[in-house]
């Protein structure tokens, strides 16, 4: 039996971790938003197809404990993908699930072709910084930035 062109596939994965002993000096350490990115280049290349970078229609970021208003906009221009629509989710357990869940429905119906979900912390090094009483050299964003919509 033929497979509903329409039916949503998650086609690549990826996981980005950051260890205190891989940088001793937080200064060095990345933030929140280049390990989201750096994850999202990661799956594209895990689904053998990193052009799909360039043609995703939203990003959907799982809220975290930074400050950006739109994180998913930072992704987006990073992955080159400049039109994109963003989406930040509020807090919840279920929420990542949920928020798979409704993109796959966007998709079925479709009302979108390429998506990416992600979601990032660096609290340990927020905290490092903190207490040597350094400054984080994180990117900013205007902070009347709104992602497209919010979810959950």
């Amino acid at each position: 039996m033929p497979v509903d062109p329409r039916t949503p596939v998650i086609v690549g994965a990826a996981q980005v971790v950051q260890r205190r002993e891989d940088h001793p000096d937080p200064r060095q350490a990345r933030d929140p938003a280049t390990l989201m990115t750096e994850a999202v280049v990661a799956a594209a290349h895990d689904a053998g197809a990193p052009r799909l970078l360039g043609a995703v229609e939203l990003v959907g970021v799982v809220a975290g404990l930074w400050s950006w208003p739109d994180p998913g906009r930072l992704v987006a221009e990073r992955i080159g993908a400049r039109h994109a629509r963003t989406l930040l989710t509020t807090f919840g357990g279920q929420t990542p699930q949920a928020l798979v869940a409704e993109l796959a429905r966007r998709i079925r119906h479709g009302e979108l072709e390429v998506a990416v979900v992600c979601g990032g912390e660096a609290n340990a090094t927020r905290d490092r910084l903190r207490r040597a009483g350094l400054d984080k050299d994180w990117p900013t964003q205007d902070p009347d930035a709104r992602p497209d919509e919010t979810f959950g």
